[in-house]
């Protein structure tokens, strides 16, 4: 998919989310210690699952624009972050759990 001026290429390079060209040459940083990230075109903003299993919206500037969970918040590990429905976010964690929380962390139930 060709990006567009709204959409940024990235990649995710020892555990440095970084923007880059079509090709892959890396650009500027935006964030350290990333286990995955994704775009949300709608918002304009990444969103960073950390290695330590914290879960942020950075800008593709990497400014951070809202810390959503962290471990203290569940009790397991957030393994992974995706946007789910309009704003809502899903959060995969380590025991195997889903959770839907709203794009200021607060839970909006279990899925399952």
């Amino acid at each position: 998919m060709p990006a567009s001026a709204n959409y940024p290429d990235f990649i995710i390079k020892n555990e440095s989310l970084r923007l880059c060209d079509r090709s892959g040459n890396l650009g500027p940083l935006i964030s350290n210690n990333v286990s995955n990230a994704h775009w949300s075109e709608d918002q304009s903003v990444f969103l960073v699952t950390k290695t330590d299993g914290s879960v942020l919206l950075i800008d593709k500037n990497g400014n951070t624009v809202r810390s959503i969970g962290s471990n203290s918040q569940f009790s397991y590990k957030v393994l992974e972050a995706r946007f789910h429905q309009g704003t809502d976010i899903q959060l995969r964690l380590k025991n195997g759990e889903n959770w839907i929380v709203d794009k200021y962390g607060n839970s909006r139930g279990k899925l399952g």
